[in-house]
């Protein structure tokens, strides 16, 4: 009855704004930054070099998630500059005077922060830099770096598949609090949050970094499972695109989140057609990433999904994308009852056999 009364709102609310005659509007804001449309391309093989970022500005998105700077990489080139200097140093102490600087200068960030100032420079679109990683560390001050170099916005990756049976659920989650406000500390540009589902209260975890001043939530974070080869008896780890079938997790997640955050929404996962992208701003999303679609149909394909978006807006009538979004988003203090009866309907209509299967 409640998914029927608001679709049933949605559609006198889009009648009556076709009246009015409205000229298509497919602008937005994300963490305070203007977008020309709600598009965004999500990290990906595409943004390893600046051919290719220049290439996804050109094809349409409104902004890009360039590739994770990862709190690995950072440890292990520290590590690297520090066994060179230790080894130049023993030799003669007056030897790192005459040590190449750009032999110092390939280690470290530098390559990463130099594609942010030359895709800020070669393009017209916000740059959004990527540090992914899982522990307290030096790793974070690199954020600073990042904002020093043009990133428009940074997203926090907190990508930690802990498998410690010592660890307790509320010490990650506060292990991840501390990465977030060390990160947000340091900089002065907006910083959102990557999460993943396995949090014990999603919508609590993030309604806490929420608190602590996230600019965005990026919902979710997929991640990889291994798998066994049964030919060499080895576990291996392999990507795999996602498809819309993954979205129902995402889109559940930000419903019930919408009305109890100030932090703008990002959807990530399971975008495959213009269809996706309804779906997430529908349920309140501010604006959609992909990278499934890109690399699965082309560049191309994003223009196709912002004239279908467009196309799908109009003959409703809607003048821009604020008359949509939220709209079926749920209200507070009412998700229970409506996941519990959905849940409990779900079910009874699938003993009703709709799948055809012989009793």
């Amino acid at each position: 009855m409640k998914r029927w009364l608001l679709s049933r709102r949605l559609l006198i609310q889009v009648a009556i704004i076709g009246k009015k005659g409205y000229a298509m509007d497919l602008t937005t804001k994300y963490m305070g930054l203007s977008l020309k449309n709600p598009l965004i391309a999500s990290p990906s093989p595409l943004s390893h070099n600046l051919k290719h970022i220049k290439e996804l500005a050109n094809s349409g998105v409104a902004a890009i998630v360039i590739h994770s700077l990862f709190e690995e990489q950072l440890f292990e080139e520290e590590h690297n500059r520090a066994s060179i200097i230790e080894s130049y140093s023993d030799s003669f102490a007056e030897s790192l005077s005459y040590f190449p600087e750009y032999s110092l200068a390939a280690t470290g960030p530098t390559p990463y922060l130099n594609m942010i100032k030359a895709a800020r420079a070669e393009t017209d679109i916000p740059i959004i830099a990527s540090l992914n990683g899982s522990t307290m560390g030096n790793w974070t001050l690199f954020s600073k770096e990042m904002e020093d170099s043009g990133a428009s916005a940074i997203e926090l990756n907190l990508y930690s598949p802990i498998m410690d049976l010592d660890i307790t659920g509320n010490e990650i989650e506060q292990l991840h609090l501390d990465i977030f406000t060390s990160v947000k500390k340091a900089v002065s540009i907006p910083v959102a949050v990557k999460l993943s589902p396995m949090y014990t209260s999603f919508v609590n975890v993030a309604k806490k970094f929420d608190s602590l001043g996230a600019d965005g939530i990026v919902i979710l974070n997929r991640y990889i499972y291994p798998d066994i080869d049964l030919d060499t008896l080895e576990v291996t780890s392999t990507v795999h695109l996602s498809d819309k079938n993954e979205i129902r997790l995402p889109l559940a997640l930000i419903s019930s989140l919408r009305n109890y955050v100030k932090a703008d929404i990002a959807a990530t996962t399971g975008v495959e057609s213009v269809d996706e992208v309804i779906k997430y701003l529908l349920v309140g999303a501010n604006v959609v990433m992909t990278t499934s679609a890109i690399l699965k149909k082309g560049l191309h394909y994003v223009n196709q999904i912002i004239s279908d978006l467009n196309n799908w807006l109009e003959s409703r009538g809607c003048g821009d994308l604020n008359e949509i979004r939220g709209t079926l988003s749920h209200s507070q203090h009412d998700d229970h009852n409506y996941y519990r009866s959905d849940y409990v309907a779900a079910l009874q209509k699938a003993n009703r056999n709709p799948y055809g299967w012989k009793n």
